[in-house]
């Protein structure tokens, strides 16, 4: 659903194939991958309503093991096109470079030998809420629309 809007834009296809390892994933034939543990949040949301089994689209930022969501474009349904992250280049390129921050401060966090076990579990606490405000503000998107 998605195709033929952001991630058709030139300035996206760039972003994506420099920095990511882009996959496309049909959860309702195939399932939900089992080595990406990451995807949970949106494997429960997807179980809750049976309507997602008839369109069901999102781009979701995962970290290099799989293990943690950066960020997520939020839904993409035809009629949210005017205030979807997904149907805007701009925007689509921003919730993509918001995502690489987060992730790459996580890996600093974790690596960084300064830092005492609480001080670490309390930045990468604030790091999760935001990631989870990201999430929830992407959708509150796209639902201005509706």
């Amino acid at each position: 659903m998605m195709e033929g809007s952001s991630l058709s834009d030139e300035r996206v296809i760039e972003k994506v194939n420099a920095e990511f390892v882009a996959l496309r994933l049909n959860v309702t034939d195939e399932g939900w991958p089992e080595d990406l543990p990451g995807l949970a949040l949106w494997e429960s949301a997807f179980e809750k309503d049976w309507r997602h089994r008839f369109g069901f689209a999102t781009s979701i930022v995962l970290g290099p093991s799989g293990a943690s969501a950066f960020g997520t474009s939020g839904s993409g349904y035809r009629w949210e096109w005017d205030t979807a992250i997904n149907y805007h280049g701009d925007r689509y390129l921003a919730f993509l470079e918001g995502s690489l921050d987060r992730c790459r401060r996580a890996a600093r966090l974790q690596s960084d030998e300064t830092l005492s076990d609480a001080e670490r579990a309390a930045a990468l606490a604030r790091l999760k809420a935001e990631i989870v405000a990201q999430a929830v503000e992407a959708n509150k998107r796209g639902r201005k629309s509706r």
